[in-house]
């Protein structure tokens, strides 16, 4: 991962905006639900006191995913997780991730994704609230795992996002 990690161009938005469809491909041919639900993460994830929980934190989740697709189970609920898990990042309020939780039902709901996959997903996105793995799947961990990732990475990419953080 580049020490630019954080930077985000027209040709993050193709590569995201193509993630998307194929992952919706399984469930509805709808092009227009599919670019509305689009659009709807894309305003959420641009939000101007966004500086590390936006896009660019997908992308990297979503490449992190290509790592560990032959060991993941439920692949749909873990990547339909990694577009969803901060969508609504409010940092003084502390109810994020159940609002999180709840866009997402409600959208993958009227996209077609089935309620098995809705449920994961939503346990999946309220597991990010703290994180510990406790009574969670292997597949679970693994979601938790990409999405403190970054905590593991080199001096320079850290400094970056906690500098973005602040």
């Amino acid at each position: 991962m580049p020490a630019s990690f954080l930077n985000f161009n027209d040709k993050d938005v193709t590569f995201l905006k193509s993630q998307w469809d194929n992952l919706l491909s399984f469930y509805l041919s709808d092009k227009t639900a599919k670019e509305a639900a689009f659009q709807l993460l894309q305003v959420q994830y641009s939000e101007k006191n966004r500086f590390y929980h936006n896009f660019s934190h997908v992308k990297v989740l979503l490449k992190l995913f290509e790592s560990f697709d032959n060991k993941i189970q439920a692949s749909q609920a873990i990547k339909f997780s990694i577009w969803f898990h901060d969508v609504i990042y409010n940092p003084r309020k502390n109810d994020n991730e159940a609002e999180s939780a709840r866009l997402a039902s409600e959208t993958l709901y009227k996209l077609n994704v089935n309620t098995e996959t809705i449920e994961l997903v939503k346990d999946l996105i309220l597991a990010t609230k703290d994180h510990s793995g406790r009574n969670l799947s292997y597949d679970a961990k693994i979601f938790l795992d990409m999405d403190l990732a970054i905590l593991g990475m080199s001096e320079e990419i850290y400094r970056e996002y906690s500098q973005a953080i602040r």
